[in-house]
């Protein structure tokens, strides 16, 4: 949800100036969740686990505002990087633990 409302998409939008701390925000939520599914894919029987909710992240249309090249574009240049960097790191974890599961 946070992701949306930074991006102005989903219900009770708020104003642009409050847009960059929200995104900011679930951010940092993200990589909360991120760590600990990266130290759970230490554990082989929670790889498939952490393989299909990091699918489920790529895929989700909630992320797409703060995770697709078109709408990084749009966002302030200082926000970019983290995001991109972020999602690397994601696709990274998520393409490790798809070969780890065989």
């Amino acid at each position: 949800m946070a992701a949306l409302a930074g991006c102005g998409q989903g219900t009770n939008v708020p104003p642009e100036a409050e847009r960059s701390k929200i995104r900011t925000q679930a951010r940092a939520w993200l990589i909360e969740r991120y760590d600990a599914f990266k130290k759970s894919s230490e554990d082989p029987d929670a790889r498939a686990v952490v393989h299909d909710e990091l699918t489920r992240w790529l895929g989700e249309p909630g992320f797409s505002g703060v995770r697709d090249d078109q709408a990084l574009a749009k966002l302030p240049l200082e926000e970019q990087g983290p995001w991109r960097n972020f999602w690397a790191d994601v696709r990274t974890l998520h393409d490790k633990t798809s070969h780890e599961r065989d």
